[in-house]
């Protein structure tokens, strides 16, 4: 994450919040609840009621799943309903999203293709899954290539 631009970060993984934690130029807010082991991030009811006090401008969701007429998804049914709710009072939803995810669907419903405002994806993923979305008015954003 880039420095100096005075951003609260909330977020419902212990690693993120850990690597983040002695940052000094940005604001950490740790959702809790029940961490899930298996997820590696705070699920359940205690977790949702914290994240739906927070009115994100931009709400980065990784997913299990992401496919242009499926939608984003989940594994888990509590993890899809966390970012149900966190999608929900967001003023921005962008999908992050690895090569094997793409053109895929996981069981548990998180959001509509239509709802993500963008999608990232990796330098080399399939042009026809980036086409497709873009078809759907979602900004696809590649990420650059590693040297």
């Amino acid at each position: 994450m880039p420095q100096g631009y005075g951003l609260t970060v909330a977020t419902n993984a212990p690693a993120i919040a850990a690597a983040l934690a002695l940052r000094e130029d940005l604001q950490l807010i740790v959702i809790g609840g029940r961490v899930d082991a298996r997820i590696g991030a705070s699920l359940g009811r205690v977790a949702i009621r914290d994240a739906q006090a927070i009115r994100s401008d931009v709400y980065f969701v990784g997913v299990c799943g992401v496919d242009a007429q499926a939608g984003i998804s989940a594994l888990d049914y509590e993890d899809a309903q966390f970012k149900q709710a966190v999608a929900a009072v967001s003023r921005a939803v962008v999908a992050v999203a690895a090569d094997e995810k793409l053109g895929t669907a996981a069981p548990f419903a998180v959001a509509a293709s239509e709802d993500l405002h963008a999608l990232v994806i990796e330098h080399g993923a399939d042009a026809a899954q980036e086409r497709a979305f873009e078809g759907l008015g979602v900004r696809v954003v590649r990420a650059e290539a590693v040297a």
